[in-house]
């Protein structure tokens, strides 16, 4: 096992470099001069290419993606261009709000889409199975920032039952999970009771209902296990693709997370901010597929078996 995570941890660099090359030459191809944004349009040239020297602007892009690489594996992503606060400070001010949203739509849908999932497969064509597999369908189809506004019409607008945006309370987090979970929970629905119909036509569930055992223990014990394994890998991405995915949710609900700071910094051609975030953003998604990757082995024998091996 030591082996296996100490590989897929080597795996990251070459993954994190490509992401950085691409981050960077799109940031390079933007309109929008830095040193010119940080003096103002009004500054004199002379003072503006000063500030370019300063900067290391006029060094070739190799030299200065080398140093921007550098700076990335010692975390250091360099200073924000609006108000000179360093970018990783910026980012680990907002982490928690992003990372309380996500882990909040990823529980929600949880709750909703396993349980959906599992009484989908065990009562196939069910009046229940063909009410769910419509729900997910329209839940997987709709645009996540199309639901935000929906939600806060009804609710904060027409009902006032909730707040609109802002952060403070159990209340401020309940519009926001609910658009940003929608869909994952459609998807675990649809996973789950997929995997689940697989699994109950195993002989191996057909011997342990030929046992007397009831389908209770069945269905939680013997199917649900093994089940869960293609469910895991899309629950981990489903929570890289959340993270990452929030910036429309927090826009809209005014959530002061990485997404929103990422939006913020795109408006103000804040390059050194937008950078740090995709790296990060990309470092924290990555980071959770190897953990999905080794809770793999403590739930299907045969991939720990594998690593033995």
């Amino acid at each position: 096992m030591l082996k296996f995570i100490g590989k897929r941890v080597l795996m990251l660099i070459p993954v994190l470099i490509g992401v950085s090359l691409i981050v960077f030459t799109l940031m390079q191809l933007s309109p929008g001069d830095p040193a010119m944004i940080i003096l103002g349009a009004q500054a004199a040239p002379e003072d503006i290419a000063i500030l370019r020297e300063e900067m290391g602007l006029n060094d070739p892009l190799v030299v200065q993606f080398f140093r921007f690489l550098l700076g990335m594996f010692r975390l250091d992503f360099g200073t924000s261009y609006k108000d000179g606060m360093p970018v990783l400070s910026k980012l680990l001010e907002a982490l928690p709000y992003t990372a309380q949203l996500t882990f909040s739509a990823v529980l929600l849908a949880l709750i909703v889409g396993i349980p959906a999932g599992i009484i989908s497969a065990t009562k196939q064509y069910s009046i229940f199975d063909r009410i769910a597999t419509v729900a997910a369908l329209i839940g997987f189809s709709t645009p996540n920032f199309w639901l935000s506004i929906m939600l806060i019409l009804v609710f904060s607008v027409n009902l006032q039952w909730l707040p609109v945006s802002g952060t403070g309370t159990i209340l401020h987090l309940v519009l926001p999970s609910i658009a940003l979970g929608l869909q994952s929970a459609a998807v675990f629905t649809r996973m789950t009771r997929s995997s689940m119909l697989e699994v109950l036509n195993m002989d191996y569930i057909r011997t342990a209902r030929a046992k007397g055992l009831s389908e209770r223990v069945v269905i939680l014990k013997h199917a649900l296990k093994n089940a869960l394994i293609p469910v895991i890998t899309v629950v981990g991405l489903q929570i890289g693709l959340l993270f990452g995915g929030a910036i429309l949710t927090e826009t809209v609900f005014a959530w002061p997370g990485v997404g929103r700071l990422m939006i913020d910094s795109i408006r103000a051609k804040d390059t050194p901010v937008v950078q740090g975030g995709v790296i990060f953003t990309a470092s924290i998604f990555v980071f959770i597929n190897l953990l999905v990757d080794i809770l793999y082995a403590y739930v299907d024998p045969r991939v720990k078996a594998q690593y033995k091996s």
